[in-house]
C-alpha cells in the first residue's frame, strides 16, 4: 500500500514522516497514519501518529473491573498524553509506548513511497485494536464504522484474535470490536470473535460517554445515537 499522493500545500506529510522517523527511528508508525496507510479513509491526514520502544511498566493491576469501575472511568473524557511537535502546517505526535506495543508491528515494504527506509508500522488488525482502544487518535469514533467497512477485505480475524489476546487488556475492548465486526457487514467473523471472546461486563464504545447513548444486548456495549443503523 502507497501512501496517499498528498497536496503539499495543504501539509508535508512526506516530510513528517521522515522528521518523525528520525526523531524515534526505534519507534514505529501507528494510529491515523496506520489507517491512512491501510487505505481506509480518502481523508488528508495533518498529522503523523508515532510510538516510542516500548517503556514497560510495574504496577499492579486487578484481574477484572466491575461494571461501576468502568462506567467510572468512561464518563471522563480521553486523556491526550502524546506529545506534540508542529512543523511545516502539519504536526507529530509523539505517542508513549507501553507493555506489549511491539505486537502486530510490521516493516514498510522499502518500495512504498513516503515512508522512511527502515520504518514501521502496525498492521491492519493492530490498527482496528487500536481505533477502538483510542478513537480519538483515529479519526474520531464516527469514523470507526467506516474504518471496519472498509477493512473487510483485508482483516484477517485470526491475525486480530492472536493480537488481541497477547495485548490483554484490563477493559473489555473485545465487545467494542465485536460490536463493529458485527455492524460493518462481517457477521461470521463476529461470530467466531464471540466464541473467543465474550461479553463480560456493560462497556462503552468511547469515553465521555452519555447515559442516554442506546444499548446493544447482544455485545452489551453503549454507543452514541445514530453511530450504526441499528436505532
Amino acid at each position: 500500500m502507497k501512501f496517499p499522493t498528498l497536496n503539499t500545500e495543504v501539509v508535508d506529510i512526506r516530510s513528517l514522516l521522515k522528521k518523525a522517523y528520525d526523531r524515534v527511528p526505534s519507534g514505529h508508525f501507528c494510529h491515523y497514519t496506520s489507517v491512512v496507510y491501510h487505505g481506509l479513509t480518502n481523508q488528508v491526514p495533518n498529522r503523523v501518529y508515532i510510538r516510542k520502544r516500548d517503556v514497560g511498566s510495574n504496577r499492579s493491576r486487578p484481574d477484572r473491573l466491575s461494571d461501576l469501575q468502568i462506567r467510572t472511568q468512561f464518563l471522563k473524557p480521553h486523556r491526550r498524553s502524546g506529545d506534540t511537535e508542529n512543523l511545516g502546517g502539519g504536526t507529530i505526535v509523539f505517542i508513549a509506548g507501553r507493555l506489549h506495543d511491539e505486537i502486530g508491528v510490521v516493516s514498510v515494504p522499502s518500495d512504498d513511497s513516503g515512508f522512511p527506509q527502515g520504518s514501521r508500522i502496525t498492521n491492519l488488525e493492530r490498527c482496528l485494536i487500536d481505533a477502538v482502544v483510542a478513537p480519538h487518535y483515529n479519526g474520531g469514533i464516527t469514523t470507526l464504522p467506516g474504518l471496519f467497512e472498509e477493512a473487510v477485505e483485508q482483516l484477517d480475524i485470526l491475525k486480530l484474535i492472536e493480537h488481541y489476546r497477547e495485548l490483554d487488556f484490563l477493559y473489555p475492548y473485545h465487545q467494542t470490536l465485536g460490536f463493529f465486526l458485527d455492524h460493518s457487514g462481517q457477521e461470521e467473523s463476529a461470530a467466531r470473535w464471540r466464541e473467543h471472546f465474550p461479553p463480560t461486563n456493560r462497556f462503552f464504545v468511547d469515553k465521555d460517554a452519555k447515559s442516554s447513548w442506546p444499548y446493544d444486548p447482544k455485545w452489551q456495549v453503549h454507543y452514541p445515537r445514530g453511530l450504526v443503523n441499528a436505532d
